[in-house]
């Protein structure tokens, strides 16, 4: 059984290739604490009195950096879970959830939602060593994606929903024997672990403990072996534990408008009959025994689930369209029944209703566009119009959860990649170097892309149009507006330069095929000898050699330039022996 392998439970001997990477993706170094002098929030709050050093610690680190909310300390979450997953089954918050897991993961032809990119930046390494790492990335990528079993099945669309639900991910990183490859993971209950402070080396480590108060289950891990992703921050006292906890309140409210209509229109639909039953001069015993008894043929008894929409009556899910009522009459005397009138509340407004659906929109922040489906004109929107606000506001959202989970890839691609290049593995252009690019919305965020480079065009094309009138030059220079307003990224502009470059060249190419090859020397002297003319002026050959002299000038020099002018005409010459 996994965990219970003689070596596994507790920290014991850590490879020194492994040990370097404990402090890996935390953004805090030991000295910043130690060297600290003030007290923060935290320290105020809890106090130091009778605490360990590194209880001290733990507490002065929380002040010092951004920390996950730890589900373990909060005792409720556990059974706030278990409502959380039963709320999420309702068809509205399944719809927003999925909503959400859509925009999020876009799977390309070969179901990669992201692909990484190496941003080299500032790091000074040589051009070998950099195609090695392009080509590491690209190989320890497809690895870590297809051991995560991202790329064949639905896993990574699924792992979106359980963290808007339950607002937590976590996960052991599984590394082989020789702890030099990352070859599994395992899903962990967040709810199971903390961090705690462990001296080693020298140096203060953060370490996993997993089941602390438990003897018999207590594991600990090190922070290169465990992934924990929450909604929250642990600073953040403002914020909801996970994404469906904002929509509870404004939902509730609808549903319970919508079942009270419900309720009133099942109700209202049958006659509301009153009984009379004479009961003589019998004792109130007697009496109330044959009430009871009228009562529980007669009755009926309503029943309604909000959660499935099922309605009963008496325990039956059909309403009845009618009823007989069999009375039986005793002594000339029987029971009476009269119709009430029906003089309730008047519910069929549903204007409550579409006020808090409305409420429940912008807590979900789902643009309001996508849930009138019955308006065909909100389903294509105006790309010329430019993006909704609510729809920047919507991309921007998703943003924010691909960033959040994308620590499931980044983390364990990080350290893979400082176990294969161990000497850049302290180098912080090394770690920051690592980017994603993710596949949007297709046809909609394509043409959004290209509206909102058609803009930044025409707005160069402006600038090149201003014209200093001083020097009669443009007063921007086209690189740098270029530059500037189309965002291109170094790496871009650097792949433009190069086919630019083969451009240059292929233009250069075919106008060396298309130039007519010189003419030959006839061996008739140097310069443009004069030939024998006739009276009438000059003869044929003559006027085809000063059309080809426009073709050779260049080559002839001077003499050629002075030629392919005008000249008076000349009187004939007797030709030259041997001409």
């Amino acid at each position: 059984m996994a965990g219970f392998i003689k070596g596994n439970k507790f920290l014991g001997y850590i490879p020194q290739k492994f040990k370097q990477l404990i402090k890996l993706n935390v953004q805090f170094d030991d000295q910043i604490v130690t060297q600290s002098k003030a007290l923060g929030p935290t320290e105020m709050k809890v106090g130091y009195a009778g605490m360990s050093d590194i209880m001290k610690f733990a507490l002065s680190m929380a002040d010092s950096m951004e920390q996950p909310f730890i589900a373990y300390f909060d005792t409720s979450y556990p059974a706030r879970r278990e409502y959380l997953k039963k709320f999420s089954k309702n068809s509205e918050i399944q719809w927003c959830i999925e909503t959400i897991s859509n925009a999020a993961i876009r799977f390309n032809d070969e179901n990669y939602y992201m692909l990484p990119k190496f941003l080299f930046g500032n790091l000074n390494i040589k051009d070998d060593l950099k195609k090695r790492i392009e080509e590491k990335l690209q190989e320890n990528f497809k690895r870590i994606y297809q051991v995560l079993d991202f790329r064949n099945t639905n896993t990574a669309w699924h792992m979106i929903k359980t963290f808007l639900v339950e607002g937590f991910l976590c996960y052991e990183i599984v590394y082989d024997k020789t702890h030099t490859n990352i070859i599994g993971f395992k899903i962990l209950d967040p709810a199971s672990i903390v961090q705690e402070i462990r001296l080693i080396d020298g140096s203060y480590s953060i370490i996993w403990v997993q089941y602390p108060d438990n003897p018999r289950y207590r594991r600990e891990l090190l922070n290169n072996q465990v992934i924990y992703i929450s909604y929250i921050q642990s600073k953040d006292e403002y914020s909801n534990k996970s994404y469906i906890e904002n929509l509870i309140r404004n939902f509730n409210l609808m549903r319970l408008m919508e079942d009270t209509r419900v309720l009133w229109n099942v109700t209202n639909a049958t006659f509301r009959l009153k009984f009379m039953l004479p009961i003589g001069d019998q004792s109130e015993s007697l009496a109330r025994e044959d009430l009871g008894k009228f009562k529980a043929e007669y009755n009926e008894s309503i029943q309604y689930k909000s959660e499935s929409g099922e309605l009963k009556i008496d325990g039956k899910p059909n309403i009845m369209a009618y009823k007989n009522y069999i009375i039986p009459m005793r002594d000339g005397e029987s029971p009476s029944i009269e119709v009430l009138d029906d003089n309730g509340p008047q519910l069929q407004n549903v204007e409550i209703i579409q006020h808090f659906y409305k409420k429940f929109q912008m807590d979900s922040k789902i643009p309001g566009t996508r849930f009138f489906r019955e308006q065909p004109n909100m389903l294509i929107p105006d790309i010329n119009a430019g993006m909704d606000r609510e729809e920047e506001r919507f991309t921007l959202f998703i943003q924010q959860i691909r960033t959040m989970v994308e620590q499931v890839i980044r983390k364990p691609l990080q350290l893979q990649m400082c176990l294969d290049f161990p000497e850049l593995a302290g180098d912080t252009e090394f770690l920051n170097g690592f980017h994603f690019t993710y596949f949007s919305d297709g046809y909609w965020e394509e043409r959004l892309e290209q509206k909102i480079m058609f803009d930044r065009v025409q707005q160069i094309m402006g600038l090149n149009g201003l014209m200093d009138n001083i020097v009669g030059e443009p007063v921007f220079d086209a690189t740098w507006a270029c530059k500037k307003y189309l965002k291109l990224s170094d790496d871009d502009w650097k792949e433009n330069e190069e086919y630019k470059e083969k451009a240059r060249k292929k233009a250069q190419g075919s106008q060396q095929e298309q130039e007519p090859p010189p003419p030959e020397d006839d061996g008739g002297g140097e310069g443009n000898e004069e030939q024998p003319q006739d009276d009438g002026g000059q003869d044929a050959s003559q006027q085809g050699g000063q059309q080809q002299q426009p073709q050779m000038q260049g080559q002839g020099g001077e003499q050629n330039a002075q030629t392919a002018q005008p000249q008076a005409p000349q009187p004939p010459q007797p030709p030259q022996a041997g001409g």
